[in-house]
C-alpha cells in the first residue's frame, strides 16, 4: 500500500500504491502513521492513485493535522487533474499543498 523512500534532505517520500477509498481508509491510515518517520516534511506521491473518496480525504486531513501538532508538514506530489480539482474546490489544498515534480526535485533532490 505504501512504499517508503527517505531523502537525504530529510524529507520522507511515501509512494501510495492504491486508490484511497472507504474500503481501505483504516488500513491506509494505520500504514501511513506507521510509515511517516521523523522527518519534518512527509510527501505523499500519488502517481499511482486515480481516485480519492471522502474517507480517503479524511485520512489525509487527519494526517496533516497530526503532523502539524509536532511542527511537521504533509504535502502531495504527482496529483492527477481530477484529484487536484477536488482539492482546490473543497479548499483542502490550503492545508495539503501540492508540489509539482519540479518543485520537489529542486528542494529535495532526486533521491
Amino acid at each position: 500500500m505504501i512504499e517508503v523512500r527517505t531523502r537525504s534532505s530529510g524529507a520522507r517520500l511515501l509512494c501510495i500504491k492504491n486508490d484511497l477509498k472507504m474500503e481501505n481508509s483504516m488500513a491506509f491510515r494505520k500504514a501511513l502513521e506507521a510509515s511517516w518517520g521523523l522527518e519534518e516534511l512527509v510527501v505523499l506521491d500519488l502517481m499511482e492513485v486515480d481516485f480519492i473518496d471522502s474517507s480517503g480525504m479524511g485520512v489525509l486531513i487527519h494526517a496533516a493535522d497530526l503532523l502539524k501538532t509536532s511542527q511537521r508538514r504533509l504535502a502531495l506530489l504527482n496529483v492527477n487533474k481530477v484529484i487536484a480539482s477536488v482539492l482546490k474546490l473543497s479548499g483542502i489544498q490550503a492545508i495539503l499543498p501540492v508540489l509539482s515534480p519540479e518543485e520537489f526535485d529542486k528542494h529535495f533532490g532526486t533521491g
